[in-house]
């Protein structure tokens, strides 16, 4: 039961966490990519 809880708290909390630190390296950052790295979004 707590496991349960836990690990559903862990994802949502995990990706709110990727979307904010993407969110801010995109306003911190230039429109480079991602810190200058090969990253083809085009496909």
């Amino acid at each position: 039961m707590g496991n349960f809880t836990l690990g559903g708290i862990g994802t949502a909390t995990f990706g709110a966490i990727l979307l904010n630190a993407l969110l801010q390296r995109r306003k911190i950052l230039p429109k480079l990519g991602s810190d200058g790295k090969p990253m083809p979004q085009d496909g």
